[in-house]
């Protein structure tokens, strides 16, 4: 693959089993600035690890189980090992948040972060698409500097998901491609 060196170069994506084709680009600084903005606005913000850790403290607190005590040990010693290396305590963290899982606090951070993952590559998709050929297609049209809701419906989940998650990629410079070449 070519790199794109120019963000308003436009890249042919076709994802995996797809008979179509679609026109994507790396967003512009102040392009991605706007893109982030949309995904918070339309995604909610990603509940950090040290807030999910602290809301299964205060929940395991506020139940009160006879073995709250060794439940928080658990708990610190699994937000130390941010690396996952120790199995064991991973293993019985996985315990701790099965059983939060019904409780309210939890339930809802766990429901923001899956909302954030899921609308990512939608609103991701949205800002970089500039273009698409191919059967079962509408026009392409952008609308104030993104594809509209009503079009994005009409693509597939599959293909959708996997433009978003291109334009994501194309966002990042990899550490294996950082400095090895001078600019343009």
């Amino acid at each position: 693959m070519d790199p794109i060196f120019s963000r308003r170069a436009d890249e042919s994506f076709t994802p995996p089993g797809s008979p179509r084709t679609y026109q994507i680009a790396a967003l512009t600084l102040g392009r991605r600035a706007a893109f982030r903005a949309d995904v918070t606005r339309l995604g909610g913000t990603y509940p950090s690890r040290a807030h999910l850790f602290d809301v299964i403290r205060r929940v395991v607190l506020d139940i009160s189980p006879g073995n709250a005590e060794s439940l928080i040990a658990i708990i610190d010693q699994a937000y130390e090992d941010e690396a996952g290396e120790d199995r064991a305590i991973q293993e019985q963290v996985a315990e701790i948040e099965a059983m939060m899982a019904t409780q309210p606090p939890y339930a809802n951070l766990i429901a923001a972060r899956v909302h954030h993952a899921n609308m990512l590559p939608i609103v991701t998709a949205a800002h970089v698409l500039r273009g698409w050929s191919g059967p079962m297609l509408p026009p392409f049209r952008r609308e104030r500097d993104v594809v509209p809701d009503d079009l994005l419906e009409l693509l597939p989940e599959a293909e959708l998901v996997a433009i978003g998650n291109r334009g994501l990629m194309l966002m990042q410079v990899g550490s294996s491609a950082e400095g090895n070449s001078e600019p343009p």
